[in-house]
């Protein structure tokens, strides 16, 4: 799947994956093809599913809140970020990120402290 030469190919590849063989990181791969292909809510859906898996993984938290982002659900969105800098919060790519959402969400001031932090 990785070597596919679009988007479309590889998410069928990746659904071949994890038809014989359900593991996370097909889950998680698939929720990035499904961001790259600019369809948020199913993503979300594969995010969940790793989550669920591993719910003390920062990173799949990040990409969950950058899917509810993306379907203008700014408060759960900061929430999962908010979840992500609990779980690592030496990582400040995850403020930079919170810091986006609150700026998507028309709350410059507290983006601008998130990016102060990142």
């Amino acid at each position: 799947y990785r070597m596919a030469s679009n988007n479309e190919d590889a998410l069928k590849e990746i659904n071949i994956a994890i038809a014989s063989s359900p593991k996370n990181e097909y889950h998680l791969e698939k929720g990035l093809i499904l961001t790259n292909l600019k369809k948020p809510q199913e993503a979300l859906s594969e995010y969940d599913l790793v989550i669920k898996a591993d719910p003390n993984n920062a990173v799949f938290r990040s990409y969950k809140a950058l899917s509810m982002s993306d379907l203008s659900r700014f408060d759960d969105a900061v929430k999962e970020c908010t979840e992500s800098i609990r779980l690592d919060p030496k990582n400040p790519e995850y403020h930079f990120i919170k810091g986006n959402i609150l700026y998507s969400a028309g709350r410059p001031e507290e983006a601008s402290k998130e990016y102060q932090e990142a």
